[in-house]
């Protein structure tokens, strides 16, 4: 679901799945069960930590393959991409 607006997003969220409350959403947001990220056309989607992976997998490589001319003007190669890469799995570990 889109969810560039959290508040907006939240209500949608309510409307799809009815007897659900705002608490509840923000405690599923707080247990990392439904995350906001960007996932799609580089707007924020909200999406179940359960579907997270097979979604990155299916749409990543689109994105990459898309971005690949930008990559090359701000000089990212493949080295400097796995490098921060490496720099983000570390912080968040």
């Amino acid at each position: 679901m889109q969810g560039q607006d959290y508040a907006g997003a939240k209500w949608a969220l309510g409307l799809c799945l009815p007897g659900i409350t705002d608490t509840y959403v923000e405690k599923e947001f707080a247990a990392k069960n439904l995350l906001r990220t960007w996932l799609m056309r580089g707007t924020l989607q909200i999406v179940s930590a359960d579907d997270i992976h097979w979604m990155l997998n299916l749409l990543a490589p689109r994105i990459i393959k898309k971005n690949t001319r930008r990559y090359r003007g701000l000089e990212l190669d493949d080295d400097i991409l796995k490098q921060s890469n490496q720099v983000l799995k570390e912080s968040l570990e």
